[in-house]
């Protein structure tokens, strides 16, 4: 992995971590520095000279950010500094430049931003080697840009990828750029994929802000049912990409407002909810996973219309970086279909279970379903044919249901031990079942 550029300001001088330094803002003029402003979340932050900088002004910034550790994320070097009140900053990477060709991962205690003082970049005369393999790189441009333009000088082969922390796209060579991330934003960090070296030189991107993504094969409703799952997109260092469909034979479960959740445990690791493809007449999903290597990745889908809740069969293991599926060839996310106990499963024929416990002592209970909405009677019955007590004897709506026997009769007496029938009846439906009850 080659890391590149990655801020639009450029700092100017050269030290090591405890070293001197000379640095100052400026107006921002040509020739002249100026200060910039990188926001960061709590967990990491990936901090990139395009220039070498002084490490004391990167100690003094790291500081006042609260990082307390930097690690150099170069290929060839696993270097890294951390910071030790009233000692500063010990490691391999103490004594090491900060150059402008690595990148620096720091961990952050608090959220906040991280100010680096130097020169605009001029983006369309710096070029960004890249390698056949991740390269991460920075946009330099000043205002953002729709993908399809902001990568003009790149020549793609087939699923190349773009990330960023929010959201990624893939390449086709009949469709272009698609995914999640349809435009790329000033100062941002990205990972880039390519199957083959090539050299890149952003447009400037001085004049014009970023509109519309008009070569984005993807149509997004602006207005989405509320997703009932939230991921920490800044809790792992690490994160994979899936582009999915939903197999199932109903296409309400494909539509803009639903979601595809991705879980290690109970914890919601990637969520994404279905984008409709005009180009080829079908749905996909762009999910973006954060996690730790090997661990196991479990599928669940919402429906929002009727607010229900589908287990999937697919599993998969976390890799950091992998690539899974593509726009025509798409993972498969297999949806279980509902099933007793589960919210909205309707079945396809009346039926009556039997009891739970058998025997019991006070309290049992039996489940029935409905395939339609219909009027349902189940009541309990002694062995002389005698009616006991009358558990359901309403119209009900199609589902799965339960009924509870507490073992008193419809005086509100308790029953002596024995034989009972419990009858359901619905219609031309009939079935019975034998329980015992045990004083």
């Amino acid at each position: 992995m080659t890391p590149r550029l990655h801020l639009n300001v450029t700092p100017y001088e050269l030290a090591n971590l405890n070293g001197a330094s000379n640095v100052f803002p400026g107006s921002g003029n040509t020739g002249e520095p100026i200060a910039a402003e990188v926001s960061c979340n709590d967990n990491e932050l990936v901090i990139t000279p395009a220039t070498s900088v002084s490490n004391r002004e990167i100690e003094n910034q790291l500081l006042r950010a609260q990082v307390q550790f930097i690690k150099d994320l170069a290929a060839d070097t696993s270097a890294y500094a951390q910071y030790s009140a009233g000692v500063g900053w010990v490691g391999p990477l103490t004594p090491m430049p900060v150059t402008n060709v690595d990148m620096y991962q720091a961990d952050m205690q608090f959220a906040g931003s991280f100010p680096f003082i130097g020169f605009v970049i001029d983006p369309d005369a710096t070029a960004i080697t890249c390698d056949a393999s991740w390269n991460r790189i920075s946009y330099t441009p000043q205002l953002n840009l729709v993908l399809s333009e902001a990568l003009a000088g790149l020549t793609p082969d087939q699923d190349d990828q773009l990330k960023g922390q929010m959201g990624f796209a893939q390449f086709d060579a009949n469709y272009g750029w698609y995914g999640s991330l349809d435009h790329l934003e000033s100062g941002a960090g990205y990972m880039l994929h390519l199957a083959a070296a090539d050299t890149h030189i952003y447009p400037s991107g001085y004049g014009r802000e970023a509109g519309p993504a008009l070569e984005q094969p993807v149509d997004k409703p602006v207005e989405l049912a509320e997703c009932p799952w939230m991921v920490d997109k800044y809790k792992y260092v690490s994160n994979m990409t899936i582009t999915g469909l939903i197999e199932s034979d109903t296409l309400s479960v494909n539509n803009p407002n639903d979601a595809v959740g991705v879980f290690v445990g109970d914890e919601c690791r990637g969520v994404a909810r279905p984008i409709y493809v005009p180009q080829i007449e079908a749905y996909r999903i762009y999910l973006q996973i954060y996690g730790a290597t090997n661990e196991t990745l479990t599928f669940r889908i919402w429906q929002a219309d009727g607010d229900l809740y589908y287990e999937s069969g697919t599993t998969r293991a976390f890799q950091a970086d992998a690539r899974l599926g593509s726009l025509t060839d798409p993972l498969m996310i297999v949806r279980t279909p509902l099933g007793i106990g589960d919210r909205g499963y309707i079945p396809d024929r009346y039926s009556l279970s039997q009891n739970y416990p058998n025997p019991c002592n006070p309290r049992t209970t039996m489940g029935f379903g409905l395939p339609e909405d219909s009027h349902v009677r189940i009541r309990i019955y002694n062995m002389l044919g005698q009616e006991v007590r009358t558990l359901v004897d309403s119209e009900l709506s199609a589902g799965y249901r339960f009924a509870v026997w507490n073992s008193l009769d419809s005086q509100g007496r308790p029953v002596g031990s024995g034989i009972y029938l419990v009858v359901m009846e619905s219609g031309p439906f009939r079935e019975i079942h034998k329980l015992l009850m045990l004083k």
